[in-house]
């Protein structure tokens, strides 16, 4: 591959639109987030134990003022998604995200949140990010973006082949047992049947697995974006986990810009932004 066609794949997708709309998507989506922490637990112990891991072993705050931090990333995040608001701020309202997770994870609450804010660090990056972003630094954000989507599944496929080899999707173990953790009532009732526990597990790995061929199928990519999203719906529905910070890319490109991945359909299914703000400024009046 020339040095020319790797400069037009990264620079050159003709991401405008993806860039208009997600970022709006995922501030809005990253506002949400920061109220779902549940500090609570927290202040039940003393303060002095409050100190995860790690170089920075940044002690947990008060509860105030992880309130006041919160609404601080609230005004951030919303500045940002009405365009009120610049990159400066997305970096910081960025930085803020990064914080929560690592407290929330620090202190033993696990819960992989974090490519939602490596999505925000990325868009940070791109000068004059969204509505007046040009060709260049709107293609850097879907690249970077999706990178990180797809070395997710992948390394997710890898993972569990490096565990526990080819047996974590032959005998179904491994998801009957998780399926039965969880405590979900629909998820003990399939937990119940082996045989399709068994192709789950299969479906599960290789479709992780198959994210290596994302790039040389480019004709096929909005299969596997697709698949996503109702993937991570499964895990919802079965498992009560929440993988909706992954598949928010997945969902942005296929509505607002489906032909980003080659999705056979002319147009986008969202009206364009300027026709609704149009709409609703006339109706207002």
């Amino acid at each position: 591959m020339s040095l020319k066609l790797i400069h037009e794949f990264l620079f050159r997708a003709g991401a405008e639109r993806f860039a208009r709309a997600i970022v709006v998507a995922l501030p809005l989506y990253a506002v949400f987030r920061v109220w779902l922490y549940d500090w609570a637990s927290y202040s039940k112990l003393a303060v002095f134990l409050y100190r995860p891991p790690g170089f920075l072993a940044l002690p947990f705050p008060a509860l105030s003022t992880l309130i006041a931090l919160q609404m601080l990333a609230t005004i951030l995040g919303l500045g940002v998604a009405t365009g009120r608001l610049g990159g400066k701020t997305l970096f910081l309202f960025a930085w803020l995200n990064l914080l929560f997770d690592y407290w929330h994870n620090g202190f033993g609450f696990i819960e992989v949140q974090i490519h939602y804010v490596w999505f925000l660090f990325i868009l940070s990056l791109c000068p004059n990010p969204g509505r007046r972003s040009g060709p260049v630094a709107s293609s850097f954000a879907f690249r970077g973006m999706e990178l990180i989507v797809v070395l997710a599944y992948f390394q997710s496929g890898i993972a569990k082949l490096i565990q526990s080899g080819i047996s974590w999707a032959s005998d179904g173990t491994t998801l009957q047992i998780a399926l039965l953790r969880q405590g979900l009532q629909i998820g003990e009732w399939l937990a119940q049947w082996p045989t399709p526990i068994r192709c789950l597990s299969w479906i599960t790995l290789i479709f992780e697995l198959s994210f290596l061929f994302y790039y040389a199928f480019p004709r096929l990519r909005w299969i596997w974006l697709t698949t996503s999203v109702g993937f991570h719906l499964g895990t919802w529905l079965f498992l009560g986990i929440d993988f909706s910070h992954l598949w928010i890319f997945a969902a942005t490109v296929l509505i607002a810009a489906p032909e980003l991945v080659n999705l056979p359909r002319s147009r986008p299914l969202i009206l364009k932004w300027p026709e609704v703000c149009k709409y609703l400024t006339t109706r207002a009046c």
